[in-house]
């Protein structure tokens, strides 16, 4: 074997070991262990505590109890919006949450104001004035009810 021969099997040993080091360390220290953040656009949006606070009052108002349930941060929250709404049977049920206030990014907590007007038989409407706690959870702003909500 000549020189030259020796030369290139020289070079292409030293060539081979420093891509196979390279690749190596790529794949242990720094390659794609599989898992990556998804894109800001397919991060879940949290809804603004205003707009938790109108489903919650949608739900109710449509007798749709479970929804309105989902919506709050209380264990026993159906059985007593169910208990609440079947006393008033006869009755129709509105409400309007007013204009939000600004409510930072980091705030764990919320107070939405509203309207609410329960027609009973008559037609008598019985408006009045409330107010809403909603409390921050990771993923979503949840209704902490309270029996102010009903007029109680």
């Amino acid at each position: 074997m000549g020189d030259s021969w020796r030369r290139w099997v020289m070079a292409g040993g030293a060539l081979t070991v420093v891509v196979t080091v390279g690749v190596a360390v790529t794949i242990l220290w720094g390659g794609d262990d599989g898992r990556t953040d998804p894109p800001p656009s397919a991060r879940p949006t949290v809804l603004p505590p205003d707009v938790v606070a109108q489903q919650f009052f949608t739900a109710f108002a449509s007798g749709d109890m479970a929804r309105a349930a989902s919506l709050t941060d209380h264990d026993s929250a159906l059985v007593l919006l169910g208990g609440s709404r079947n006393g008033m049977r006869e009755s129709t049920f509105s409400a309007r949450v007013d204009p939000p206030a600004t409510v930072p990014r980091d705030a764990t907590t919320a107070t939405i104001t509203a309207k609410v007007t329960w027609t009973l038989p008559g037609p008598t409407p019985w408006t009045y004035p409330t107010s809403l706690e909603l409390r921050r959870e990771p993923d979503s702003w949840k209704v902490h009810p309270s029996a102010r909500l009903f007029g109680c």
